[in-house]
């Protein structure tokens, strides 16, 4: 889990004289409150995630346009780190997006966890597909995610039906 949050974060979080910072590879570092919106967000996120599964809490969180001002590649591991939050702990999560890569990303993990459902032999073939290669499976760490746990709707206020459903059977 704690790749998929300093690979979020292209660094790692410390606290240093009673300042919280985020420190680059390279680059040095930069006090929260002067990081960028979208390092501040993830960061809370993954503070979230990190401290549920160290306690082993189960939970319920609404995350609302956690994408704003994040890179695609910093979406998606973003959902990778709550998806395997979600498998350590039971916990559930409603996540409100405008983001089609969230969308993808969640798509993606559905088909991954339909692959080894139908065949459990093919989940080390095809982790490398799913950012799945580094999981300690021995630790509960996995990202399948089985359709049924997953609703998408599309709301449109004013509209006969104002909440419709996007998800797609296979």
């Amino acid at each position: 889990m704690l790749e998929y949050a300093q690979e979020i974060l292209h660094g790692s979080n410390k606290a240093e004289d009673k300042q919280e910072k985020i420190y680059f590879e390279e680059q040095g570092s930069v006090s929260i409150d002067l990081a960028s919106f979208g390092l501040q967000e993830s960061l809370r996120f993954i503070q979230d995630a990190l401290y549920l599964v160290s306690n082993k809490m189960e939970s319920s969180r609404i995350i609302e346009e956690s994408e704003t001002h994040m890179h695609p590649d910093a979406q998606k591991r973003l959902i990778y780190l709550i998806t395997l939050t979600i498998n350590k702990t039971k916990s559930k999560v409603i996540i409100i997006t405008h983001s089609p890569y969230i969308l993808f990303v969640f798509n993606n993990l559905v088909y991954y966890s339909t692959i080894i459902s139908r065949n459990p032999d093919a989940a080390k073939e095809n982790d490398g597909y799913f950012g799945a290669s580094e999981l300690d499976r021995a630790a509960g760490e996995y990202l399948n995610i089985p359709a049924s746990y997953i609703r998408a709707y599309s709301l449109k206020p004013g509209a006969d039906h104002y909440c419709t459903s996007i998800k797609m059977t296979r």
